[in-house]
């Protein structure tokens, strides 16, 4: 199995900038600022073996101290041999109370078999919701910018909506 990471900052509008003034939340020593535009902050991948139903602690140290953690976020992905996607998520550095959301503009459309979620900023929780028979690969997940792909597994999705942490106010 392959485990790939990225740091990413939550992005923004035009004309909104998201990160938090240093006045308000100061960096670390050395700590930067990063962009408001969605960029991906640092990158990586490494091997790893997991055995079946077990957890394993991860020997590659990464240490993201010199961002600010209302504004940033790790997600991950593991793919197995072949490069397939198998899992994958996101962690926050605060608490979510506290991280800067950025409206994701969620948007999900219906395309054969699958359903298309896209989001413009990172989307945390994503809950999908398309009626009590339909049953989908997966219904709540992290996203990224950008656009996944949900299979119906059973059910026809009709009116299908999606909503993330963002909406909750």
């Amino acid at each position: 199995m392959k485990s790939c990471g990225s740091l990413r900052h939550t992005g923004g509008r035009a004309g909104t900038v998201t990160s938090t003034p240093a006045s308000s939340h100061p960096l670390p020593p050395g700590g930067a600022r990063p962009p408001p535009d969605g960029s991906v902050l640092e990158e990586g991948s490494f091997d790893v073996n997991v055995p079946a139903l077990p957890a394993v602690w991860l020997s590659e140290p990464q240490d993201f101290t010199r961002y600010g953690f209302h504004d940033c976020y790790y997600s991950y992905e593991l793919l197995d041999e072949g490069g397939s996607r198998v899992g994958g998520g996101s962690v926050l550095f605060c608490a979510p109370k506290h991280f800067k959301f950025v409206d994701p503009g969620l948007t999900a459309r219906v395309d054969g078999d699958e359903i298309v979620v896209t989001a413009s900023a990172y989307a945390r929780s994503v809950e999908l919701q398309c009626g009590p028979d339909t049953v989908l690969e997966d219904n709540f997940f992290d996203m990224n910018p950008g656009e996944r792909r949900v299979k119906i597994l059973r059910g026809s999705a009709g009116n299908v909506k999606a909503r993330s942490v963002y909406d909750i106010r």
